[in-house]
């Protein structure tokens, strides 16, 4: 079966089958394997839909369709786990349909809201459900894109509720890397959503995987080579010392210990110089070179530039092109700006969160169109960007996760390795992984890149936001049905645990109630504002709906929403506002209310205070970073995640007063650089 120009595998067949008889579809297949056709499958068909609805009402002379008001026709929802993903699937679906009939919506980015095809953080979709927003009226399909992410443990509770809460008549197609119990999660749709759900499982690749090791003394070899010289190493180690104990005892110990001429030779750690000049003998580039810390991307990429020119003249012109489109000019002599311009005129790239957007996309144009042979990445490479390369290789096995420095997990692994291997170009591709032989991290890899994957596990939870929603849109039957809807409550079935649910909720409601979010069953005006926002509901309600707000300016304002919306990172630094004396008055202000000066983090307040009143007075990014150490792409992340709760708490007030600051914080934030264009 041929779908457009694609000669479609067995699974993709089956899972076309499956979407036309209209049943919710979990897709379990490996990275790289084409299960972005299937999403592909379901907008083509709901759009086609959509266009033939919507053209019963242009005029026969009419060259194009409008969607700017809708016509009520079947609806597409895109979920992606980050807005870099999302951002992407917008781009590549603008080109592909008429850009009218795709819309887009991040918590900093709303484009055509009322398209055919909407493509939307999971954070918003769900956000949209939990308050009925009309935006999402005769939604027909949505698409979870990578719902593993379901699993994770800051941000799962998300997807969970977005099923939950998503109207019964809306089918799901649920896409992911190898899920070992993606029977039990369709056997819990089926149970709280009460129509069919097909799960089509898939194995193996287009491009088949082979995996090696990298070592310093044996250069590109498997797991038994690499154990066995490893084993003879120590052998002949264990037996110099033996000798040396022997011979300290005789006579010939002086003679022994200077020449010393049996001692096993240090194999030093191996170096990702010598694998990149392996992967070059070898013809295994382009590579797609993993490295857990921005810091070492930076600095790996730049010493492999002193070593290797694979740039040529068509890679640097093009690239100047698009430095030129995507970068202003006033960045351009920004250091991390400097450094991929000089590494990318070698034809090698470097690639993560903390970079100018511009940077990235710069960079992933060239690696898209082959003009980068080596590019050093985080894993948001992996999952923010299908770009894949003939090798993937792993500098190392461990990241820190934002708690702890821990190895990869199996489903990360295999995230990372499944960009290795281009369809349709490579017969094979390579996984290699840097093993140093001190630390002997054998059974870690063995462990990390088998085939046990960890199953997806419920991490439900509730929020303020969550409680009051419900108790405004749900009678007591529908709350207790739907707390007992988790995927956690249908694989564990234990009493206690729904007791459990039962009981936070009804602590949550005691307290919603003892500060005038709700009046028994009655929603209250706070508790209207709360249910628009979703994140620090309890903390921004009390600034917002208790007169706080009135005594501070704008400016004063803005630094409060970002030092709440700043998520501190290790060896953050900032310098402090010691002019305007911000951080003293925000203070006074927010001692007036207990429940504020619990919640506040006044490091993170006094961090903010200079870095937001710059740039609300005007001035340039480059004042910016000599304020602080963080990444140019962090500090536009935490301005435009200021825009996103500016925005909720627009939506949610009616207070002319809350408008006028609020419309004035985005006016002075969101501008030049942290303005978002595509």
């Amino acid at each position: 079966m041929k779908y457009k120009s694609f000669i479609l595998d067995s699974f993709q067949v089956e899972a076309f089958q499956a979407l036309s008889k209209g049943n919710s579809v979990i897709v379990s297949a490996a990275t790289g394997t084409g299960k972005t056709l299937i999403a592909d499958f379901v907008i083509n068909k709901f759009i086609g839909e959509y266009l033939k609805y919507a053209h019963g009402f242009q005029n026969e002379n009419s060259p194009r369709v409008s969607f700017k008001n809708g016509f009520g026709g079947p609806r597409v929802v895109y979920t992606a786990p980050l807005k870099a993903l999302s951002n992407q699937k917008f781009r590549e679906f603008t080109t592909e349909y008429c850009p009218e009939s795709v819309g887009i919506l991040t918590g900093d980015v709303q484009i055509n809201p009322v398209a055919p095809l909407v493509i939307m953080t999971t954070e918003i979709y769900r956000n949209m459900l939990i308050s009925r927003d009309r935006l999402l009226d005769n939604l027909q399909y949505t698409i979870f894109d990578e719902i593993h992410y379901l699993s994770d443990f800051e941000r799962g509770t998300i997807w969970e509720e977005a099923i939950i809460f998503s109207p019964d008549n809306v089918k799901f197609l649920c896409l992911s890397a190898t899920v070992p119990n993606a029977k039990e999660l369709a056997g819990w749709i089926k149970s709280i959503k009460g129509h069919e759900v097909e799960v089509i499982e898939w194995s193996e690749r287009a491009v088949p995987l082979k995996q090696f090791l990298f070592d310093t003394k044996l250069g590109l070899c498997n797991q038994i080579e690499f154990k066995k010289s490893l084993y003879k190493d120590m052998k002949a180690q264990s037996h110099w010392y033996k000798e040396r104990r022997k011979k300290k005892k005789r006579k010939h110990w002086g003679k022994f210990a200077r020449r010393n001429n049996n001692k096993p030779a240090f194999v030093p750690p191996p170096n990702h110089l010598a694998l990149v000049e392996q992967l070059k003998a070898k013809d295994m580039l382009p590579a797609l070179l993993f490295s857990f810390s921005r810091k070492n991307c930076q600095k790996k990429s730049r010493d492999l530039a002193n070593y290797y020119n694979f740039g040529t003249n068509a890679s640097r012109s093009m690239a100047k092109n698009l430095f030129n489109e995507h970068v202003d000019s006033e960045l351009h002599e920004l250091e991390s700006v400097k450094l991929v311009q000089s590494v990318i005129d070698h034809g090698i790239g470097v690639h993560h969160a903390g970079l100018l957007p511009g940077l990235k996309l710069v960079v992933e144009k060239l690696f898209a169109q082959g003009h980068l042979k080596v590019l050093y990445a985080t894993e948001t490479f992996a999952l923010g960007v299908n770009m894949p390369a003939r090798t993937v290789g792993f500098l190392n096995l461990r990241k820190f996760d934002g708690f702890r420095n821990r190895y990869l997990m199996s489903n990360e692994f295999s995230q990372c390795s499944g960009r290795a291997g281009r369809r349709g170009i490579d017969e094979i591709g390579y996984v290699i992984t840097l093993m140093e032989r001190k630390s002997n991290e054998l059974n870690e890899y063995t462990s990390i890149s088998s085939n046990a994957i960890e199953p997806i596990i419920s991490q439900f939870t509730l929020s303020y936001n969550t409680v009051i929603n419900l108790v405004k849109n749900h009678s007591p039957e529908d709350r207790e049905q739907i707390l007992k809807s988790s995927f956690d409550y249908y694989v564990r079935r234990k009493h206690r645990k729904h007791m459990w649910v039962l009981r936070r909720y009804k602590q949550y409601l005691k307290v919603l109630n003892n500060l005038g979010y709700l009046d028994g069953e009655r929603v209250t005006k706070k508790g209207e504002f709360a249910s628009r926002i979703y994140t620090h509901e309890l903390l921004v309600s009390e600034i917002m709906t208790t007169g706080l707000h009135k005594k501070l300016d704008s400016i004063a304002l803005a630094i409060l929403l970002t030092a709440i919306m700043y998520e501190e990172r290790r060896d953050d630094h900032f310098k402090f506002d010691r002019e305007s004396k911000y951080y003293e008055k925000i203070c006074s202000v927010l001692f007036q209310n207990q429940i504020v000066t619990n919640e506040i983090n006044f490091m993170s307040l006094k961090r903010m205070c200079l870095m937001v009143r710059l740039w609300c007075q005007g001035s340039v990014f480059g004042d910016l970073l000599e304020i602080t150490n963080i990444d140019e792409g962090d500090v536009i992340h935490i301005l435009r995640n200021t825009l996103d709760l500016a925005r909720q708490i627009l939506r949610a007030t009616d207070e002319p007063e809350v408008i006028e600051k609020m419309e004035k914080i985005l006016e002075m934030i969101d501008r030049d650089i942290v303005k978002f264009s595509f």
